[in-house]
């Protein structure tokens, strides 16, 4: 049986050959972990993977600064099939040499602009996700969510915004867990802010919480809201309509549709439920895996919806949101961050994440 390797180089060299070029650059973090089979090539989740990886026709190789060799021997294994050149930190010429060395700039794919090479759309290389992604995908979205519900199960009124983004990174760092993007917006901020960076501000009435979780090059990606006094019939209903137009993104994520018909779908439902142009307030997400968002959706979209992929649609209304990551398979969607000890509401036959009434 092939290996996870195998089928990826086998699955990069088939691209080459169809677009008739050489070799394909791998220069983003995500990228990289994909070929890696989930391996880590980050140090810094805002900078530049320690390691690239380039592939040819008859040879995939990864570069890494010597500085790393000691670490990467020792703690990461490097998958059969994928031999490792360390190179000199100090010389930042060397890895665009050893790039040259194997194939010229202009006969390579690259995933970020480089003068003279051919940027390609690597979402193409990454999907269907294989069996073994979508296993390590699974375990990844249980922790995640349970992570984020037992964080904020235990929230008291006047904590600030800063103590719940502890108390949540925590429990995903116990897990294994990067919180490569962690909100938090309480109260006032909450219903004014689509993007609530975590502040000193207390919250009172309720918290929402949003992760996205990286572990194994993957992206887990949930919001929750937690209150401490019930919603109003206003706000319920405004919940329940987030959750009626996720729930059409939903229905429409199926192999072999354009994006721009399932973003109709979406802005079909704002409208239905009287919020036609609410979607232009914030993106309405799209598919993920190794990013957060490979891309995100939009009115117009040419590319098609993939099966054995992944996705987290994010519709909102001021103060309310609903956004977990669900896989389709067998033209069936799985939610990967369910958690099964979270207040729901059933929509169209699938559980979905409830406000949590605290206290």
């Amino acid at each position: 049986m092939a290996s996870e390797l195998e089928l990826k180089l086998e699955r990069v060299r088939r691209s080459l050959h169809q677009q008739d070029m050489d070799a394909v650059y791998f220069t983003r973090a995500g990228n990289v972990s994909w070929l890696l089979g989930g391996g880590d090539p980050v140090v810094s989740l805002t900078n530049a993977p320690v390691a690239k990886a380039l592939v040819t026709r008859d040879e995939a190789r990864l570069l890494v600064p010597e500085i790393e060799r000691d670490r990467l021997e020792a703690e990461h294994h490097v998958p059969e099939g994928l031999s490792v050149a360390y190179l000199p930190w100090e010389e930042p010429a060397a890895f665009d040499e050893a790039r040259r060395a194997l194939a010229e700039p202009e006969r390579t794919l690259v995933d970020e602009c480089a003068p003279g090479t051919r940027l390609h759309d690597f979402w193409q290389l990454r999907v269907p996700l294989l069996p073994d992604e979508m296993e390590r995908y699974r375990k990844l979205g249980v922790d995640a969510a349970e992570a984020v519900g037992v964080a904020m199960r235990r929230l008291e009124p006047g904590w600030t915004e800063h103590e719940i983004a502890g108390e949540v990174a925590k429990g995903l760092r116990s897990r294994g867990i990067q919180p490569a993007v962690l909100l938090v917006g309480g109260d006032g901020r909450l219903k004014r802010y689509r993007h609530p960076v975590p502040t000193s501000e207390p919250v009172h009435e309720r918290v929402m919480v949003v992760v996205c979780g990286r572990r194994d090059g993957l992206y887990a990606n949930l919001s929750r809201i937690a209150a401490f006094t019930s919603l109003g019939p206003q706000e319920t209903r405004r919940y329940l309509s987030v959750l009626e137009i996720e729930s059409a993104a939903l229905k429409a994520t199926r192999h072999g549709r354009f994006f721009r018909d399932v973003f109709a779908q979406l802005q079909d439902a704002y409208a239905q439920h009287h919020h036609p142009l609410a979607w232009k307030h914030h993106h309405q997400g799209g598919p993920t895996g190794y990013f957060t968002r490979d891309f995100l959706a939009t009115p117009g979209d040419e590319r098609v919806v993939a099966d054995c992929s992944a996705y987290a649609w994010n519709p909102s209304l001021p103060g309310l949101k609903v956004e977990d990551t669900v896989l389709l398979a067998r033209r069936e969607i799985e939610v990967l961050t369910f958690d099964s000890d979270w207040p729901t509401i059933t929509v169209q036959g699938i559980e979905r994440p409830d406000v949590l009434l605290l206290g």
